[in-house]
């Protein structure tokens, strides 16, 4: 998590035993004035620091915040390995011992379950937060340092009477940095800012199945331009399968009553809506 307090007794005693540490400078803080370390967080940095450090030192741990299997840089770090070294040879020279998630932590923290719940990363990644909110009645966010703009975004959208809970810095506690957790309406908590590493929980008792197709004609202005009925739509979105991640392209848009549901299936992806009639 960041506190040296949350770190499992396995992987306390592996940085005991190691002669090296390698990790983001907020992950070797802790253990700068007492061990040997080296500041990196790119995959490909930390193997060529490996590479070139292996032959002087026989024990070398690598720090990650948070679960090696929750959004982590774990994943990219060990496929860089399997580059280097084959799977064979990383899986006997390579241990992986996972901590305590952001996730985990912070439902402790707030009493809530996770079981069930929509996990959204928005650090470095293209995500559509408040579909996820709209269609799930538990959604936890990394948010990627911009709290207070997803939650602006959600209040913008309709969602601003939902409650929600926002961590900030969790389980850091010294003067400088301190966890903080608060919570309330979304409208409420988008007037606030908030730490760069924060983290969201929003429930939505009134959340709506994720497949929208065939949503209702008067939902879209149309004016003269003509307009791909509900019934048709449906059809159209349940024959074109759209996956949460492709890249869509509607040429020939009009209404744009296609777009829109191609939009709420590609969550993690782009829709391009392409028209020459300025009316529509």
């Amino acid at each position: 998590m960041g506190a040296p307090e949350n770190l499992t007794v396995e992987a306390g005693n592996a940085i005991e035993e190691a002669g090296l540490l390698i990790g983001a400078k907020r992950m070797l803080e802790p253990y700068e004035e007492s061990r040997e370390c080296v500041a990196a967080y790119q995959a490909e940095e930390i193997v060529k620091i490996i590479e070139n450090q292996s032959k002087r030192v026989t024990e070398i741990a690598v720090l990650m915040s948070g679960d090696s299997g929750f959004y982590s840089g774990t994943k990219e770090l060990l496929a860089a390995l399997y580059t280097v070294w084959g799977k064979e040879q990383v899986r006997s020279r390579v241990m992986v011992l996972p901590g305590i998630s952001s996730l985990s932590y912070f439902c402790a923290k707030i009493g809530k379950s996770w079981e069930n719940a929509e996990l959204v990363n928005l650090h470095g990644v293209q995500e559509n937060l408040w579909q996820a909110v709209l269609t799930h009645e538990k959604v936890f966010a990394i948010t990627g340092g911009n709290a207070q703009q997803q939650l602006r975004q959600l209040t913008e959208h309709g969602l601003g009477e939902i409650y929600g809970y926002v961590g900030e810095n969790l389980s850091y506690m010294a003067d400088s940095v301190q966890e903080k957790i608060t919570e309330g309406m979304v409208r409420e908590l988008a007037q606030k800012s908030y730490a760069p590493l924060s983290v969201l929980y929003l429930e939505n008792p009134a959340a709506v199945s994720s497949h929208l197709w065939g949503l209702p004609d008067e939902s879209f202005v149309r004016g003269e331009v003509p307009m791909t009925k509900a019934e048709v739509r449906a059809v159209v979105m349940s024959k074109l399968r759209i996956r949460e991640t492709d890249v869509v392209y509607d040429i020939g848009t009009g209404t744009g009553s296609v777009s829109v549901e191609m939009a709420l299936a590609a969550r993690k992806g782009s829709v391009y809506a392409i028209e020459t009639n300025s009316m529509a």
